[in-house]
């Protein structure tokens, strides 16, 4: 499986691959000339092959869980592949994430990748065909996900890197050093499946509440809190205001996450109403980067996306896509570090 980079004068590379078009690296060129990795992902680009945590994946057609793994649609029931228990996660088990998709184009600074997701493709109705184009400008990286069918159908379509800006992780370290501020001002509330229940609760007075910033620590992760306990830490959806402003590239600024020993940051964008926050609350995989154990509590998964297991909430905004529209999901992804070195980080 060949490794696609893509750089800037910044000092920012980023590689990805065909399968899942996923972003496997994220490196950024310090001072020293040294560059570090970002993201968590496996040894090389043939761990992804095999099953892994949706490292660095486009998940889709639906991201999320989808509860019973089924929905309707037009008055008619759609059956889906479930994956987790009875329902559906992430578009289930030969979702977007454990396919080739076919390489579109590639140049210095851009790579962009197809799918042709078939009728009844996981349960799905309608012919969809998605595109995802990665780009980096500067210090940003920008992901562009598009998506037609040719029948009604639903797609919620999300990129899923796991973030650690300390670099290195060691396999005891977790999230503590990592500061975390998010623009939401309410959260989708979940049982103990970790299904949405058609509520929308505030952030106020919970620890949901990360508009002033606060430190990943065990107070956040392991707080007494019902949704924190439910969940082992975050697994929720929570939701940017409705007056957000919209900046030059017609994206709302959604959180900010920052590595307090380094100085590194990461700024998120999205043209989503909202994003999944995970805390890897489960995650156990040997066979990271540098041959690394990651465990639990160790990153930090920022998600823009519709809302989880909206086909089945009608409260919930639709996620539904028609023929003749075109789903569009726009992430900006802005780094910050010390200093880098003037020159290129040319792709090996």
């Amino acid at each position: 499986m060949k490794t696609r980079w893509i750089s800037s004068t910044a000092g920012l590379r980023v590689g990805t691959l065909a399968i899942g078009a996923s972003l496997a690296r994220i490196q950024v060129t310090e001072r020293s000339g040294d560059a570090v990795d970002l993201i968590l992902g496996c040894a090389d680009a043939s761990g992804y092959e095999y099953e892994h945590p949706y490292f660095g994946s486009i998940v889709g057609r639906h991201s999320n869980r989808i509860s019973g793994a089924a929905f309707t649609l037009d008055g008619r029931r759609y059956a889906l592949t479930p994956n987790v228990g009875g329902d559906q996660l992430h578009g289930g088990p030969l979702g977007f994430a454990q396919r080739v998709w076919r390489v579109l184009d590639h140049t210095e600074d851009a790579v962009g990748y197809g799918l042709t997701s078939a009728d009844g493709d996981q349960g799905y109705p309608g012919e969809l065909e998605a595109i995802v184009r990665y780009r980096v400008r500067g210090k940003d990286l920008l992901i562009d996900i598009s998506a037609a069918s040719d029948a009604p159908t639903v797609a919620s379509i999300a990129p899923h890197p796991y973030f650690n800006l300390s670099g290195a992780p060691a396999a005891e370290e977790r999230l503590s050093q990592h500061r975390l501020t998010l623009a939401a001002d309410r959260y989708l509330p979940i049982d103990a499946a970790l299904l949405q229940q058609g509520e929308v609760a505030e952030v106020a007075r919970s620890p949901f509440d990360l508009r002033a910033g606060g430190l990943l620590t065990a107070a956040h992760l392991e707080a007494a809190h019902e949704q924190i306990q439910l969940a082992g830490g975050f697994d929720h959806h929570f939701l940017l205001p409705d007056d957000a402003p919209i900046d030059a590239d017609g994206l709302r600024h959604a959180a900010r996450l920052e590595h307090t020993a380094s100085g590194r940051a990461l700024d998120v964008a999205t043209n989503q109403t909202g994003m999944q926050i995970y805390t890897s609350n489960t995650l156990d995989y040997a066979g990271g980067i540098g041959n690394r154990h990651y465990g639990r509590h160790q990153a930090l998964c920022i998600e823009p996306q519709g809302y989880p297991d909206a086909p089945n909430q009608p409260g919930y905004p639709s996620n539904r896509l028609d023929p003749g529209t075109t789903y569009r999901s726009v992430t900006r992804l802005s780094f910050d570090w010390p200093a880098t070195t003037d020159q290129s980080s040319q792709p090996q």
